[in-house]
């Protein structure tokens, strides 16, 4: 199904946000000088930092632009390909919610969210490998999901496709390691209910074409890791090691006294929302899905930085909140608790199903695999590994381990269970109906208002 005029006009409107947003350094994120560095290691060296965080593809990218492009707006030039890559994915999501069984018309308020939902536009902006983990996500779902429809589910074609989409996702960011065996799973449990004789054979072609490249590549990222040390096994290594562990299962899993400070909406740098124990994990999540912790879209701190010139600044600098945005921040905060908690619930209830599957299949009874089940899996294989170590990760909080970007496909898939949750509500009563829209219309500028740099209240002329 086509998108329609609503989210063409929406994603227009987004455009031009993510371009005022490089214009006012939009690109800098938390690790934005670790970035520039490798770019600059690999431009001068022709070498690879394996002692970073990320897999090469982003520098290698970067790099091409700075020789082939700019070797002056090379950043700015990469972030604003890694924004229209990651709105190639809002058709995908549409996509994904029809399939879901959600109507056209309450898909096209579900997908005004997600299109304008601030954690998605400022990581799909800022310099990091976090922006190229959502388009191929869902792209590799959507796969599956199509193999499904077939009355072959043999698709030599869709094996490929998710063979060659898991190398490069794997190239882009490790996390996607831990999809390759899921999704190998998923084509199993599918040729096993395709009722073909030679379903043996099936799945051992099918397991090696999806699996050898992305296996392969991900050994040897990992060789790569352990010998020159890089951060991640030098954090897990010293973490083991210290007590206590600052993220308990308590602060994980429950909510803190102080999370009711949230509803100001306080700054990550200037109102220290990184401090040790002092707020929960869930709450944290919501306030960085749903405002700008980081200030990352605000308005620059000086008039004499520049904007629209050769020499722009370089170094990694924080940014103030104007008075309309801080409003706009609090209320989006607000307006947008209901959506985590249809998050919550739609998550709990995927959960349960995917339970009850494992039941049924246990007892020998022939159950079909849903696309519902299908977005489950692979969010919960995308959303484990960083979920699972955050009582192990000593620095948790200090280095922003909570943060929804390093998780962000599985984050936009519980909020999607949310949204299945809502119309089920929703299609109690007309008058809710009319109350969501509205309330949609009212998060959705309270978004962009959050993310807008307006001028602080010293830069609006006299």
């Amino acid at each position: 199904m086509r998108l329609n005029r609503i989210i063409i006009l929406a994603l227009f409107i987004h455009l031009l946000l993510i371009c005022w947003a490089i214009i006012n350094y939009g690109y800098m994120g938390q690790d934005y000088r670790a970035h520039v560095e490798r770019i600059l290691f690999l431009a001068v060296t022709s070498k690879f930092d394996w002692s970073g965080t990320n897999p090469p593809l982003l520098y290698i990218m970067s790099l091409y632009i700075q020789k082939w492009i700019s070797s002056i707006f090379h950043v700015e030039i990469s972030s604003f390909v890694l924004a229209i890559f990651n709105m190639i994915s809002i058709p995908i999501l549409w996509n994904i919610l029809i399939r879901l069984k959600i109507k056209p018309s309450y898909a096209t308020f579900f997908t005004l969210l997600l299109i304008f939902i601030p954690f998605r536009v400022i990581h799909s902006v800022v310099y990091s490998s976090d922006a190229l983990t959502v388009t191929p996500f869902f792209i590799l779902v959507l796969l599956i999901m199509k193999l499904t429809d077939m009355k072959n589910k043999y698709n030599i074609k869709i094996f490929l496709s998710i063979g060659l989409t898991l190398t490069i996702a794997v190239f882009s960011k490790y996390t996607f390691a831990f999809l390759v065996p899921v999704c190998c799973l998923l084509i199993i449990f599918i040729l096993l209910n395709n009722n073909n004789p030679d379903y043996k054979k099936q799945i051992f072609i099918a397991t090696i074409l999806i699996s050898l490249l992305p296996t392969s590549l991900g050994l040897y990222l990992l060789k790569k890791n352990i010998k020159y040390k890089s951060y991640d096994v030098h954090l897990m290594k010293n973490s083991l090691d210290e007590k206590p562990h600052p993220m308990s299962l308590r602060e994980i899993f429950f909510f803190k006294q102080a999370d009711i400070e949230l509803f100001k909406a306080p700054q990550y740098f200037k109102d220290e929302l990184w401090l040790e124990h002092k707020y929960s994990y869930p709450a944290l999540l919501h306030i960085s899905t749903f405002t700008d912790t980081m200030n990352i879209f605000q308005q620059l701190p000086k008039d004499n930085i520049p904007r629209l010139s050769f020499k722009r600044e370089q170094k990694f600098f924080s940014k103030k909140r104007g008075e309309i945005a801080s409003i706009a921040n609090q209320l989006a905060f607000i307006f947008a608790i209901p959506i985590s908690i249809f998050a919550l619930v739609g998550t709990l209830r995927s959960i349960l199903h995917s339970i009850r599957m494992i039941v049924k299949n246990g007892n020998g009874k022939n159950y079909q695999l849903l696309d519902h089940d299908i977005l489950f899996w692979l969010a919960l294989a995308f959303f484990a590994p960083i979920f699972c170590s955050l009582p192990f990760i000593a620095t948790a909080y200090r280095h922003g381990y909570w943060l929804p970007r390093l998780v962000m496909p599985s984050i936009l898939t519980f909020i999607i269970f949310g949204f299945v949750e809502m119309q089920r509500v929703l299609e109690k009563s007309k008058l809710l109906q009319k109350i969501f829209f509205c309330y949609v219309i009212i998060l959705v500028t309270s978004f962009i208002l959050a993310l807008l740099p307006l001028p602080l209240p010293s830069q609006l002329p006299s």
